[in-house]
């Protein structure tokens, strides 16, 4: 990795379907950068500490929410920044842009310590990191020279490339404390359609929601659950995946709308799921979801479809 001097602005889820019925009570909160165009929130920590990227005319850059601050992430001599991966010290991963002798070249990166130092997996062409860890294992996926899509794992400064077997293409979107790896791939018999699985160390194991044309996991927190989104027939949907069943997240409530793809991104340990939802000026909100504990149950704020393994 190579160091470069930082610049940081303080400011401010096969089997059986059940039918449609409530969850557990949760509160939602909007989160909108001040002044930006758009604010798409990608992670967030143990700690709540949120980060993502936003745009505010015609600039790109990254931010970290904590304690209600919002707090510019601007890579130096970058033209646009974005944030993907938050750990429990706050060290962020993500992807930036620079001009090099007339031209634009992306970078990925790692924020520690108030410095950036640039991510370049070896011979590729971009490189994007995704998610980091609390031991700072960081992952994600880079394209090489002839365009082909790997994956990579990256642990004190060594790269190890990580592909799911005889796959076209990987993608790894999310890491946690136990090192369980989640991620999507195309390969033989998916047509064309990316597929989720699960990786711990040793085996992969495919994620695929019911009736699915594609399956995208996002993120996962440290009890293995796992976020993202899915195609099916009613377009692209938002999903949680916790001990073997799938919740289908249909809508954030009565006042907020899906963006389709990637919409759900990230979930902690707490189980806070934080994503994005467009609102109906067409304007990108970033959202964040907390469920509420109750002595008795209540109504719910979202519909739920669950499928049984």
């Amino acid at each position: 990795m190579k160091k470069l001097i930082f610049v940081i602005f303080f400011c401010f889820q096969m089997a059986v379907l059940n039918k449609p019925g409530y969850g557990a009570d949760y509160k939602y909160i909007t989160i909108d950068v001040p002044g930006a165009d758009m604010t798409i929130p990608w992670c967030i920590n143990n700690a709540g500490v949120i980060a993502g990227t936003y745009v505010e005319g015609d600039t790109t850059s990254g931010f970290v929410l904590e304690e209600k601050i919002y707090s510019p992430i601007i890579c130096p001599d970058a033209t646009i920044t974005r944030v993907n991966g938050i750990n429990i010290s706050v060290e962020l991963v993500g992807t930036c842009t620079v001009e090099q002798e007339s031209q634009q070249y992306e970078h990925g990166y790692l924020y520690s310590n108030n410095q950036f130092f640039l991510i370049d997996y070896p011979n590729a062409h971009t490189t994007t990191p995704r998610d980091i860890n609390d031991a700072g294992t960081i992952v994600g996926y880079y394209t090489d020279c002839q365009g082909d899509i790997n994956g990579f794992k990256c642990t004190a400064e060594e790269y190890t490339q990580l592909n799911y077997p005889d796959s076209y293409q990987t993608q790894l979107t999310g890491v946690n404390n136990q090192n369980l790896i989640t991620g999507y791939y195309i390969g033989p018999g998916t047509n064309g359609n990316c597929i989720g699985f699960l990786y711990d160390g040793v085996d992969f194991t495919v994620i695929e929601c019911p009736n699915s044309e594609e399956t995208l996991p996002m993120g996962i927190n440290d009890s293995g659950a796992v976020v993202g989104n899915f195609k099916g027939s009613d377009g692209w949907q938002g999903f949680l995946y916790e001990n073997g069943i799938f919740t289908i997240i249909e809508e954030y409530g009565e006042s907020f709308e899906f963006k389709p793809v990637e919409a759900i991104r990230d979930i902690n340990i707490s189980g806070d799921i934080i994503g994005d939802y467009q609102s109906a000026d067409m304007i990108t909100h970033g959202l964040l979801r907390q469920p509420i504990q109750h002595d008795n149950g209540g109504s719910g704020c979202f519909i739920s479809t669950l499928f049984n393994f």
